[in-house]
């Protein structure tokens, strides 16, 4: 009896240890592409030539720039010898000559200046493990680029019942927000469901008192967060924050 009670202790305790095996490669995160464009990404108004490390279409490589603060204007892309001119923004008509940007190969971009609105960058946490990141135009606000799977998606804002909907130009990407609620659906399914999100706009740093005397106590701080060139109008305060010094 013993040995048979043992025996069912054992096969038990595999079958707990497969089910917690096949929870964890459920929440196990996908691999990750790498990084789709090298080269030096221009954040101002000026023509540089980069390359792409996978085979990516333009819209892509749009919103990829747009991250690293390319502000595309027009892409010039090789098509078996015959130059493609993509330009950002217009309707997808426009632009169906141009073709997937083959991986290894060279593009010219043509960038322009910033845009002056705020962008707010929020990181969702989902069911299983999962995540995304949106990047917000604030102003007008009808434009988000997410971070999903490794590749960065732009889409449009559309009209919403409730909360705001943004769809991308081929609809097979939808992202509905509503607080700090959100959800993806890929193709009708939803894939990304029970997230939360949380601002990444946070600015942290330790300041220095040189001076060799103790400060009071109830001696407080001011920092003033100000635009730089480029981002809006210089020197415009963004924010004050106030804390109290206590020795």
């Amino acid at each position: 009896m013993r040995a048979y009670i043992v025996i069912v202790a054992l096969v038990a305790t595999m079958f707990a240890g497969l089910s917690r095996s096949a929870a964890e490669a459920q929440t196990v995160p996908p691999v990750l592409p790498a990084p789709l464009i090298t080269g030096t990404v221009p954040t101002s108004a000026t023509i540089a030539l980069l390359n792409v490390t996978r085979d990516a279409p333009p819209a892509e490589v749009d919103a990829s720039l747009a991250l690293a603060g390319c502000e595309a204007v027009s892409l010039v892309v090789n098509d078996n010898g015959t130059a493609r001119l993509y330009a950002a923004g217009a309707p997808a008509f426009a632009n169906a000559n141009v073709p997937t940007l083959r991986a290894n190969s060279s593009f010219f971009v043509l960038c322009g200046d910033r845009s002056p609105h705020a962008v707010n960058i929020v990181q969702y946490t989902c069911a299983s493990g999962r995540s995304f990141i949106a990047h917000v135009q604030q102003i007008p606000g009808d434009r988000v680029i997410l971070e999903l799977e490794g590749h960065a998606i732009e889409l449009k804002q559309t009209i919403s019942g409730s909360g705001t909907r943004h769809v991308s130009a081929d609809g097979s990407i939808l992202y509905l927000s509503k607080g700090s609620d959100g959800t993806i659906q890929q193709n009708g399914v939803t894939t990304y469901s029970g997230c939360t999100g949380a601002s990444m706009n946070t600015v942290s740093g330790t300041i220095s008192y040189l001076e060799k005397i103790a400060l009071p106590v109830g001696a407080t701080w001011r920092v003033e967060l100000l635009d730089t060139p480029g981002c809006g109008r210089s020197g415009e305060p963004a924010g004050v924050a106030v804390d109290h010094y206590e020795r």
